[in-house]
């Protein structure tokens, strides 16, 4: 309320832009909790199936522990040199 003291255009463009920083700061209050409203439902939505993964998840190591699904590694194995 510089303006309302001091009668001046600068006082004038002073109080303008003070308000218009009060204005966009609300704004941007806005659209982070906007923002942040939609991390909360994110991470709801990323807990329940994160515990639905951790079911699969412990199911595929059970299965891949099973010595039937073992496989051999992979790369190149030297054959055996023949007897003479």
């Amino acid at each position: 309320m510089l303006a309302s003291v001091l009668n001046s255009p600068t006082a004038v463009e002073a109080s303008i832009v003070v308000v218009r920083a009060f204005v966009k700061m609300r704004a941007m209050l806005e659209l982070h909790q906007d923002l942040a409203d939609r991390v909360e439902e994110l991470e709801k939505v990323t807990d329940y199936h994160g515990q639905k993964f951790g079911a699969v998840s412990a199911l595929l190591g059970e299965i891949m522990s099973d010595p039937k699904y073992l496989k051999r590694k992979i790369g190149f194995v030297e054959a055996k040199k023949k007897k003479k």
